[in-house]
């Protein structure tokens, strides 16, 4: 929601005129009509003011976007591991990898450019690595330098399934850049959305 939409709503549930939200926010009335019109960008304190004047509380909330980055699908696979939430990572790896293969050049490349942080768990960072080798060959793409480093490989081999009888068709259905790193997976389940 825009920034003009929010603080008209905040206004109208408080049944404040502009005028009356201007004072009690010590903010001239022809600012919040342009603030409401789209005609200005207010600053955070001025945001602030316009919450308590209306009996708000300002509430920034950050979280991992991960369809937009393999920074953001790191931050989201990190937080999902933390909350146990195992089963929608590879649901999330689909919708990813959906939007770099169908995304322009310059923007594939940049969702796969910048080394991720950790996920705390290695196996899900040399996925990462795999996952960025496999969709900038597949975009056409240099693969990026941090895709390429020593600590992206395992010394074991890893089935992103943790279904037995699967594993023959997985090992046979994996990208080559996942398979020489010891990582296990369907082609099919890094598509499909």
């Amino acid at each position: 929601m825009k920034t003009s939409k929010i603080v008209e709503e905040m206004r109208l549930r408080s049944g404040l005129s502009y005028r009356n939200l201007g004072k009690r926010a010590d903010l001239a009335t022809s600012t919040i009509i342009r603030i409401e019109n789209d005609q200005l960008n207010p600053t955070l304190e001025t945001l602030q003011a316009l919450a308590v004047a209306t009996g708000n509380i300002l509430e920034i909330n950050f979280k991992p976007d991960y369809s937009k980055s393999i920074i953001g699908l790191s931050n989201s696979i990190r937080e999902d591991l933390q909350n146990g939430s195992v089963g929608n990572i590879v649901r999330k790896v689909g919708e990813f990898s959906y939007n770099v293969i169908n995304a322009s050049r310059n923007n594939s490349l940049k969702m796969l450019v910048d080394e991720p942080s950790s996920t705390l768990s290695k196996e899900w960072d040399v996925f990462l690595a795999a996952l960025c080798e496999w969709l900038s060959n597949k975009s056409n793409l240099v693969v990026p330098k941090w895709c390429l480093l020593k600590k992206n490989f395992l010394d074991h081999g890893w089935w992103v399934s943790s279904f037995e009888k699967l594993k023959a068709i997985e090992y046979a259905k994996t990208p080559i850049e996942f398979k020489y790193r010891g990582i296990y997976i369907d082609v099919d389940e890094l598509v499909n959305v």
